[in-house]
């Protein structure tokens, strides 16, 4: 069984402290989108709920909770859908994640992906704006037991000190398995992720 939680962003902060690195990243040749930050925020929230980082084995019926972070990207390609795997996330900067970003993406779609960039995710993230979605349900991947989701950036009036007005709005979802997580495990989760991309500045501590 399944559970699924839906929230939204405002990304006044995100797309700030994005547009403040591009430059910077850019005269190294280095392309920065807003997935480093998605990582860097999950593995944080991660770190807060440690059941959503665990791998469950239905055959042997064991739960491992892993203490390293290794991330999954689901990545388009001609081939269909490939997920390399950003491994230790956690010990990783935005400038180098966006880095290996850069450098999975060309080698997933080239089909030059080493067999070991494909194997030990611990958990997955699914950017559906980068093809324009709105948002989607993200698809736990076994034997990992939670996925994110987030969906392309739009205006919306949304209420701000009480009052409407016009914010970018980022959608997030994340999907868990119901056998290890409740609604206040995947809420904390989604709670956390909401928070730290509306304040990068606590983020960008790993820039």
């Amino acid at each position: 069984p399944t559970i699924i939680d839906w929230h939204h962003c405002d990304a006044t902060e995100l797309i700030a402290a994005r547009d403040s690195l591009k430059e910077k990243f850019a005269a190294q040749e280095v392309k920065l989108t807003y997935l480093p930050f998605f990582i860097k925020a999950c593995v944080l929230a991660l770190q807060k709920v440690p059941s959503m980082n665990a791998v469950l084995d239905m055959d042997k019926g064991e739960i491992t909770y892993r203490k390293h972070f290794n991330i999954g990207i689901a990545t388009a390609t001609e081939s269909g859908l490939i997920v390399p795997v950003v491994h230790n996330a956690d010990q990783k900067s935005i400038f180098d994640l966006a880095i290996e970003i850069n450098e999975l993406a060309e080698l997933s779609r080239s089909r030059k992906l080493p067999r070991d960039r494909l194997t030990e995710g611990t958990f997955t993230i699914t950017n559906f704006g980068s093809y324009g979605s709105r948002m989607g349900t993200p698809i736990i991947r076994p034997p990992e037991v939670a996925i994110g989701g987030f969906g392309s950036i739009r205006d919306e009036v949304i209420p701000v000190e009480g009052e409407p007005a016009v914010r970018p709005v980022l959608p997030i979802c994340a999907a868990t398995d119901h056998r290890l997580n409740d609604g206040e495990h995947l809420w904390t989760f989604v709670r956390t992720v909401t928070d730290l991309l509306e304040k990068p500045t606590r983020i960008l501590g790993y820039v």
